[in-house]
Order: C-alpha cells, then sequence, then structure tokens
C-alpha cells in the first residue's frame, strides 16, 4: 500500500541564498520503501536537494537511520512532514550542515587524553543538535559532548574533565532529555550523562559544586 506524505523541505544554499526558504511538495510511496528510498525520490522531483549521513529533523526530531520504513515513520510522524536539518544555523545546502564547530569543540578533550578521529567524532553528530539548547546556544557543550567526556573520563579519571563539564552555564546540568529529541528513541546517552552528573557531584571538589550538591539534598530532603 502507499502512503501520501506532504513534505515541507527546508531550503538554503550558502552561495546563492540570503535566506532559507521551503519547498512543499506531496510524495505517493510504497509503506515498505525506506527512508532512504524517499530521500532519493526528493531529490529526483527537487532541483538538486541535498543531504548528508548524519541525518536531519523530521517534526523536530532527529532521524539518522536511513533505512527506517515508510510505514514506522508515519506512524510516528502522521502525514505531514516538515523537514530540516540539525542545526540550521550551520546549513551550507539543504540539510548538509557545517560540522566543524562540532568538532572544534570536540577537540578541546584532546587536552584531556582524548585520541579519537574526526570519523569517529562525526558519528556522534545526530546527537550534538538534537535539543532546543543545543541549536540556540553555540556555548553550550551539547549533549555529545558530554557522552564522549563521559566515557573518556571512564578511562582516565582526570578529575580536571569533571571541571570542565561542570560549568554551570554552559555544561552537564543544563543537559537536556536527549531521548525526547530523537526516534527511534534510545535513552542509552541520557542514562551516561546521568552517570556523569553523578560523577561530577560525587567527585569534583570545586566550592561551587559542593554548594550545588548541598542544595540538591536539602531540597531531596524536603520532600
Amino acid at each position: 500500500m502507499k502512503k501520501k506524505i506532504e513534505l515541507e523541505l527546508f531550503r538554503f544554499d550558502i552561495q546563492t541564498d540570503y535566506l532559507p526558504y521551503y519547498t512543499k511538495i506531496n510524495i505517493a510511496i510504497n509503506e515498505y520503501a525506506t527512508l532512504s528510498d524517499l530521500l532519493e525520490i526528493i531529490k529526483e522531483n527537487v532541483f538538486a536537494y541535498a543531504y548528508d549521513a548524519y541525518g536531519f529533523k523530521i517534526n523536530e526530531i532527529v532521524v539518522f537511520d536511513f533505512e527506517l520504513t515508510i510505514e514506522s515513520l508515519c506512524k510516528k510522524f502522521g502525514f505531514i512532514w516538515k523537514i530540516e536539518p540539525l542545526n540550521p544555523h550551520l546549513v551550507i545546502k539543504d540539510l548538509v550542515i557545517n560540522p566543524e564547530s562540532f568538532i572544534k569543540k570536540i577537540e578541546i578533550l584532546r587536552e584531556y587524553g582524548f585520541k579519537q578521529d574526526d570519523k569517529f567524532i562525526l558519528s556522534f553528530l545526530p546527537y550534538a543538535y538534537a535539543t532546543p539548547l543545543s541549536v540556540k546556544n553555540k556555548e553550550y557543550l551539547t549533549e555529545a559532548f558530554f557522552v564522549i567526556a563521559y566515557s573518556l573520563y571512564q578511562e582516565n579519571k582526570d578529575k580536571e574533565l569533571l571541571k570542565l563539564v561542570a560549568n554551570f552555564e554552559t555544561g552537564i546540568f543544563n543537559a537536556q532529555n536527549l531521548e525526547t529529541y530523537l526516534y527511534p528513541q534510545d535513552s542509552k546517552i541520557d542514562d551516561y550523562i546521568c552517570e556523569f552528573q553523578k560523577n561530577v557531584l560525587e567527585e569534583c571538589l570545586e566550592g561551587d559544586i559542593q554548594k550545588f550538591k548541598n542544595y540538591l539534598t536539602k531540597n531531596l530532603l524536603k520532600e
């Protein structure tokens, strides 16, 4: 059976456009086809439409598994989809974003022993701009940063790393629930971030962190 989907496609080319705009298109596609199949149909019908392997957003939810079926996607999103890039502020063309700012952010971790290459870093790109805060605040370290830093901390137990992520303005206590903004939903990264927050509260001896810990403890006791 075919599904008829109404698409609103984000469009922008950094070389030619002053502002982004949207193109609407209706597509009828077999329910057993994949997201990858849909993207190819879009490319055939919308001149020079561009996307990359790191995913994009459908109705503000990050999707990066291109083998998902149309049937499963329609169950999640219905039949009207607004398709946008992971971060509209970083768009090069349509759904393709420039990942350099995220890579540079992760490069900070090399001071703490991080040794992975750009390919590894880019595998976390779908998580880097999933939450509203990660898109709006370019200084925010992001949930993707925290989970990479968490893995690093489990290896080296460098207390300086705890100080880095403990920053109250840009750090881990601002983390939003990533699972809410992913499809399929996955709580794994949120669980890691929660554990890392506990590490910071228990093992970072900075005065501000200990005051924050005492504040949280008092409020829990009140409840």
